[in-house]
């Protein structure tokens, strides 16, 4: 086989695998970290203990919301007694039936008092006319020398 010159250019020199080798390595310490820096960020992480601790505030905090969340939610029995307080439908006729009547007992007595004012002016000015007739009358009779 032989190897043309621009096949030969190609080919890798030490110096060439040299330099690619220390780039690799480099890569390679810049992507693997060391013991010391491992220890590092386990220590971070939780360990057994922490998480059953965690579990235990857990499991008591669910508790508590438990028997906040059973005090915040009717239950059945709730209903029930709440279905006992609540006017029936036959309670809510008889109620607007009650209304209807005391309105229409209030319309007629609006009317009725609408009826009086209206009469009491009437006479009013009838009375403020007769006043003024007995005025005159009055003033006409003083004037009339009565005979003794």
């Amino acid at each position: 086989m032989i190897i043309t010159s621009q096949q030969f250019n190609k080919l890798a020199t030490k110096k060439d695998l040299k330099k690619d080798l220390e780039k690799l390595e480099q890569k390679i310490d810049k992507k693997f970290s060391t013991k010391e820096e491992l220890k590092k960020e386990v220590s971070k992480l939780a360990t057994k203990k922490d998480l059953k601790e965690l579990r235990q505030e857990s499991k008591k905090d669910l508790e508590k919301f438990a028997i906040r969340a059973f005090d915040m939610f009717a239950s059945k029995d709730d209903l029930k007694e709440l279905e006992k307080r609540v006017a029936s439908k036959a309670d809510i006729d008889k109620l607007l039936t009650v209304m209807d009547s005391i309105v229409g007992k209030h319309q007629e007595i609006e009317t009725e008092r609408a009826a009086n004012i209206g009469a009491h002016d009437r006479i009013e000015k009838d009375i403020v006319k007769t006043d003024k007739r007995v005025t005159v009358v009055e003033k006409k009779l003083e004037t009339i020398p009565v005979a003794v």
